[in-house]
């Protein structure tokens, strides 16, 4: 009641929905940012691994083309 004369609501129900309402938000917020930061690190995690094996199959070309030429 206190704080429903404080913020000039009415009454405390709407209030207490208010509330709700806004802890959803920030939950929604945080998750949001919480999914692009995984994004961003699956992106940079197949960059690095694709680079790493294109590495190994260029080793591995340069192996059998050793081979071949002795």
């Amino acid at each position: 009641m206190w704080l429903c004369g404080i913020t000039g609501i009415e009454t405390p129900s709407n209030l207490i929905y208010l509330f709700g309402i806004l802890i959803l938000l920030l939950i929604s917020f945080y998750q949001t940012a919480l999914l692009s930061k995984q994004a961003d690190r699956i992106t940079r995690l197949t960059q690095v691994l694709s680079i790493e094996k294109f590495y190994r199959e260029q080793k591995e070309a340069d192996r059998t083309d050793e081979e071949t030429t002795k």
